[in-house]
């Protein structure tokens, strides 16, 4: 498998290479960091990149998942542990500037992780960065002003849609694995559509997304989106969006 076959191979085909030591997730960082060095320019998908934070989860995941079975340190989180993803710039993570792609906010670095971003750190996944985004996600074509706009990954003269047109991109392309992106009124199901991407919808009462910039009263519903396309099989999507759901439910579980 060389390295494009790999960048899009599927999450289920990634995990299983782990799991036979034939792939370390720091490699497979390395080569996603590398990826979003060479198309992100093009592309801009990434608003953020957090190349430091990403090899160091990637070194913690390749340390619990190598350990020998049944020794100390010894630990599997499951379908994600390992696994390069994204998040919508409108996510809170602590840390790490969090723009919602606005100039007011291009200094902002909240305090706190979103509870998603929680639960997704300890389901052992690795966060490449942030997705560009249409300005505070109101809006179908991610021509950020301010970032500048989302390329399609298939014709760059044309939109990604929005308003999570990054994280539709970045998946397209093979800069991550998935990603996470909220939608109100069609900004997961707009970009999704034209990139081939697979995208499932959060019912509020399952994960309601609480640490984020809202654009609506009723607030942002969180989404993993993954690519189903002849590249990447429809089990990789149910693989993501299953271990999403688990984590969102385990939200709903724990809130107040």
């Amino acid at each position: 498998m060389n390295d494009t076959d790999l960048a899009f191979a599927s999450i289920e085909e990634v995990a299983h290479l782990f799991r036979k030591r034939k792939l370390s997730p720091v490699e497979l960082t390395k080569l996603m960091l590398a990826r979003i060095e060479r198309l992100n320019p093009k592309l801009n998908a990434y608003i953020t990149v957090t190349a430091d934070l990403a090899l160091a989860q990637a070194k913690k995941a390749e340390s619990e998942l190598f350990a020998p079975r049944g020794r100390k340190g010894h630990r599997d989180r499951g379908p994600l542990h390992g696994i390069p993803i994204s998040l919508k710039d409108n996510i809170y993570t602590a840390g790490i500037r969090t723009t919602a792609g606005s100039k007011i906010l291009r200094d902002f670095i909240p305090l706190r992780d979103a509870r998603i971003v929680t639960l997704l750190r300890e389901a052992g996944a690795v966060l490449l960065g942030k997705t560009n985004l249409h300005e505070f996600a109101y809006g179908v074509t991610s021509n950020n002003p301010h970032f500048g706009p989302v390329h399609n990954p298939w014709d760059l003269n044309r939109i990604p849609g929005g308003s999570s047109g990054g994280s539709a991109a970045a998946v397209a392309a093979g800069l991550c694995y998935g990603s996470i992106g909220t939608d109100t009124g069609g900004s997961i199901r707009i970009p999704a559509a034209p990139r081939k991407c697979g995208r499932r919808d959060s019912s509020f009462a399952a994960a309601r997304l609480r640490g984020a910039h809202h654009s609506h009263r009723t607030g942002h519903s969180p989404s993993p989106r993954a690519n189903p396309s002849a590249c990447r099989r429809q089990t990789e999507f149910a693989i993501f969006a299953k271990a999403f759901h688990e984590v969102a439910h385990i939200h709903s579980r724990r809130a107040p």
